[in-house]
């Protein structure tokens, strides 16, 4: 999947099928649910999704007042937070088919989130290289660490972490790079075993 100013693009690699177009407005998300072969994306607000054995068939999961900028899925598919532009995150859970309560507050915009392996806890960057760890049943916050420096100020312009969450990678506004080696049990208390957070490279 791929996207284009206003147009997603569909194509099933492994059967070499036709790409599909769908037409999408301010599409900031886009993400495939492998096992459960379903694509979603925001149309502006809204969150679609269709299936990817028919794909034309388009169908709205939800819609915000506000435009969802980044979004993580769990390992088991089953969760999907959504980073929006008000600063709010927001839980879908597929089980129940509706949104959390709970809306892990941020001062600062999100520049990338994702679930621990589990799917137990839910972590976030901000743009001002904050990293934060929320427990997702509760919503609690139980670890929040400044990355980078305060002084001078910064701001995250990308960030990325790995698929395993051993790594964050993050491109501040002076266009360096810096990659942090997560130990877990700092990230993730209810997780992971006994560890800390350090930089791996800069």
């Amino acid at each position: 999947a791929s996207r284009e100013h206003d147009t997603i693009w569909l194509k099933n690699i492994e059967q070499d099928l036709p790409i599909v177009k769908i037409d999408s407005f301010a599409t900031h998300v886009l993400q495939i649910l492998p096992h459960r072969d379903i694509a979603y994306w925001n149309d502006d607000l809204a969150i679609r999704y269709c299936h990817l054995s028919r794909p034309s068939e388009t169908f709205e999961l939800i819609r915000f007042s506000q435009v969802p900028e980044h979004m993580a899925i769990s390992e088991d598919e089953k969760l999907i937070a959504f980073a929006l532009s008000n600063r709010e995150l927001r839980v879908w859970d597929s089980d129940t088919k509706s949104l959390r309560d709970d809306l892990f507050p941020h001062a600062e915009k999100v520049s990338s989130l994702a679930f621990t392996p589990s799917g137990r806890s839910l972590v976030t960057l901000s743009v001002n290289s904050t990293l934060r760890c929320w427990n997702v049943q509760t919503g609690q916050l139980t670890l929040e660490r400044k990355l980078l420096p305060s002084d001078p100020v910064v701001q995250v312009g990308s960030s990325s972490f790995s698929p395993d969450l051993r790594y964050v990678a993050l491109r501040p506004d002076d266009q360096s790079v810096h990659l942090f080696r997560l130990h877990t049990d700092g990230l993730v208390p209810s997780d992971q075993r006994a560890g800390g957070l350090a930089p791996s490279a800069r």
